[in-house]
């Protein structure tokens, strides 16, 4: 089953592509750099992808400027090595050309999981 704009309410189809964005950024400019050992400085870095508003390409929605903070990129791409995760089958599972599905309801914390249109990744 994939999910599409018209099957989540807008705000939850508007967050869901941002988010897809950010992980297209976040995981594409990590990849590219050479694998070495991890160091304790690894587990602190942050960066911040400021995003410019666009128009979704599947959708008339206008997605607002925002920022994408991506904690230890590094430690999480050496994760995805150990663990087999070929960065693009990762990236497509999350961020191809479906919609991240959420699953169940958001309970009362209010926070959601989702999990890839493939069902690879939650």
């Amino acid at each position: 089953m994939t999910t599409s704009a018209p099957d989540l309410p807008k705000d939850q189809y508007v967050f869901i592509r941002k988010l897809q964005q950010g992980l297209r950024l976040a995981i594409g400019s990590v990849t590219p750099q050479p694998a070495r050992e991890l160091q304790m400085k690894d587990f602190e870095v942050k960066r911040v992808f400021g995003l410019e508003k666009y128009r979704d390409r599947d959708t008339s929605y206008q997605l607002p400027s925002w920022s994408f903070s991506d904690y230890a990129p590094r430690v999480f791409r050496h994760f995805r090595a150990l663990f087999g995760v070929d960065a693009a089958g990762f990236l497509m599972s999350l961020c191809g050309d479906d919609c991240l599905v959420p699953m169940g309801s958001a309970g009362k914390s209010g926070c959601v999981f989702l999990r890839s249109a493939d069902s690879r990744y939650i």
